[in-house]
């Protein structure tokens, strides 16, 4: 797909050509040549296992990715041109390992929180107030979040993860499908109790994501509080991809643009310096919690301009586009049916 262009520098992407097995390449601009190719060459140490299986490169990801910014330096010089090929041969698939834990942060953005608290509700102190008069009371509870607050986080099962150019299927009389799209920070090595000054070293790759929800299904009469795997523990459901961009290559993470539409219309756009916890203090939150290992997924929140904030949401055959700034672009159709099918991952 012509919309699956990398905008600068290299990424590293799994993908298969025509019926040939999946595997990882290297992509550089509009080509990509296969990882092995370049081990065959000598020019990387790669795992024993290869590059023909997904997870097959995490444990190493951190110096594989120093290994190729360093061929990358020098215009893969040594590489045949004839081992090159263009990326619209090539079929992506999600570039996450089936090992890895998947943590959503919730509610990260300042417009996105700021809208959910004027129309929901739910503070006192909002509660009393007409809606017309809520808006400059959210900002402020928005910015002493910033200030003082804690991430909020929850995890989505592995085989949530979907293709990044596949469909989205959901079940048949789903009512309120959202989109939210979402910068995914990928860990390069294992962690735990990290400082916020050293959370950067752990950031290996990003990735874009696309964390469909069933808004429907996430707030029960029978249980106070959010159920966050009835509501986005569908199969194949979080578009991952196309691209695992070093972080390196990226610069300010903070001046990353995302971009969301559902047939042709606009519906998210907001940098991602909109997020009220950056980066570094999700990862210290996390790791104090948890112990993050290479290749894991933080998703760190969805910007405005969400199907719920909307009153409009996906119905089948609408067209989804999501792309983040340097990171490529997805494409996927929203397709209902009796059953949610699993994604393709080999």
């Amino acid at each position: 797909m012509n919309a699956l262009k990398l905008e600068r520098g290299f990424a590293l992407a799994y993908a298969k050509m025509r019926e040939e097995a999946a595997q990882w390449w290297v992509v550089v601009g509009e080509h990509a040549v296969a990882l092995r190719d370049l081990a065959g060459d000598g020019l990387l140490e790669l795992p024993s296992q290869g590059t023909a299986t997904v997870d097959s490169i995490y444990p190493r990801l951190e110096a594989l990715i120093g290994e190729l910014s360093a061929l990358h330096s020098q215009a893969f010089s040594h590489v045949p041109r004839g081992a090159w090929l263009a990326v619209g041969q090539l079929h992506f698939l999600a570039p996450v390992s089936p090992a890895a834990s998947i943590y959503c942060s919730a509610a990260n953005y300042r417009k996105q929180l700021v809208e959910l608290i004027v129309t929901r509700g739910g503070d006192p102190e909002i509660d009393r107030l007409p809606v017309g008069e809520r808006r400059p009371v959210a900002q402020r509870m928005v910015e002493k979040r910033s200030r003082q607050g804690e991430p909020y986080f929850f995890q989505r099962p592995n085989s949530c993860i979907a293709p990044p150019d596949g469909e989205i299927h959901a079940e048949s009389g789903t009512e309120e499908l959202d989109w939210e799209l979402e910068l995914g920070i990928v860990i390069g090595r294992r962690g735990r109790h990290v400082a916020r000054e050293d959370a950067p070293n752990f950031v290996a790759a990003c990735l874009i994501l696309n964390d469909v929800t069933d808004r429907a299904l996430i707030y029960r009469q029978d249980f106070p509080g959010a159920d966050w795997l009835r509501g986005k523990g569908m199969p194949a459901s979080m578009p991952a991809g196309p691209y695992l961009v070093p972080a390196s290559v990226i610069g300010e993470i903070d001046a990353l643009r995302l971009r969301l539409s559902v047939n042709g219309e606009v519906m998210q756009d907001e940098l991602a310096g909109d997020m009220i916890l950056d980066v570094p203090r999700l990862i210290e939150y996390l790791s104090s919690r948890v112990e993050l290992r290479p290749g894991d997924v933080i998703a760190t929140g969805t910007p405005a301009g969400t199907g719920a904030e909307r009153g409009r949401f996906l119905q089948d055959g609408d067209v989804i586009r999501a792309e983040i700034d340097g990171l490529g672009c997805q494409m996927n159709k929203v397709v209902f049916g009796p059953g949610a099918g699993p994604g393709d991952r080999s």
